[in-house]
C-alpha cells in the first residue's frame, strides 16, 4: 500500500524503469522522476522512507556534496523517518597505477571516495541505527562483469572498439585485488529524530 517516488539524474535509466513500470502496470503506485540527490525537489518532511543505493560515489565527489546529500536526505525526510544507504567507499588512496586503473571503470581517483558516511549521517542529526560492510559479497560482480564482457566480446570490441574494450577488461580483472585492499561497501540505516 505504499507510493514511491524514483529519482535518477540518468535520463536512460529513467527509460528503461519507465518501461518496467509500465509493463508491471504499477504506474499508479512508482512516479519515476529524473532528478539530483544534491537538490531534491521536495519540500520538507515528505517521506516517510527513503533508499539511497550506490548513489554518493557518483554524484560525491568533494566533502561539500557528501554533506548536501545527507542534508537533503535529512530535511525530505519526516520526522521519525529512516534511511537506508549503501555505497562504495575507500579506506585508504591506492598507488597511482591502482588509480589508473580505478579511472577506466570508476571515474574517480580513490581519495575521493574515502569517506566515513556513518560520521556524514551523525553530524546532519541522524541516528545510525546499523552499518556494515559488505564488500566481501561485491568481489564476484567484477568477476561476472568480465566473464560477461569475455563471452560477449566480439559486440564488446565492435561497440567500443578494441583498444577500449581491451583496456575495460584488462582493468576489470585488476579491480577485484583494488577492492580488496582499499574498498569498503558500507550499508547503513538511520532514523531522523
Amino acid at each position: 500500500d505504499c507510493v514511491i517516488t524514483g529519482i535518477n539524474i540518468s535520463r536512460e535509466q529513467i527509460r528503461q524503469g519507465t518501461k518496467l513500470i509500465t509493463a508491471n502496470h504499477l504506474s499508479h503506485r512508482v512516479d519515476l522522476r529524473y532528478g539530483n540527490a544534491l537538490a531534491l525537489d521536495f519540500e520538507d518532511n515528505t517521506f516517510d522512507a527513503v533508499l539511497c543505493l550506490e548513489v554518493a560515489g557518483d554524484i560525491c565527489v568533494s566533502d561539500a556534496q557528501k554533506a548536501m546529500l545527507v542534508h537533503e536526505l535529512h530535511r525530505v525526510l519526516k520526522p521519525g523517518g529512516h534511511v537506508g544507504f549503501s555505497d562504495l567507499v575507500f579506506t585508504s588512496t591506492p598507488t597511482r597505477s591502482e588509480e589508473a586503473i580505478m579511472r577506466t571503470l570508476l571515474y574517480h581517483e580513490g581519495r575521493e571516495l574515502i569517506t566515513n558516511w556513518p560520521d556524514y549521517f551523525r553530524r546532519h542529526g541522524f541516528i545510525v541505527k546499523q552499518c556494515t560492510d559488505m564488500i566481501e559479497h561485491t568481489h564476484g560482480t567484477w568477476l561476472h562483469t568480465l566473464r560477461v564482457y569475455q563471452e560477449h566480446r566480439a559486440a564488446v570490441d565492435q561497440r567500443y572498439g578494441r583498444r577500449v574494450a581491451r583496456e575495460t577488461m584488462a582493468a576489470l580483472a585488476e579491480i577485484p585485488a583494488i577492492m580488496r585492499k582499499y574498498g569498503a561497501f558500507v550499508v547503513l540505516s538511520a532514523q531522523k529524530p
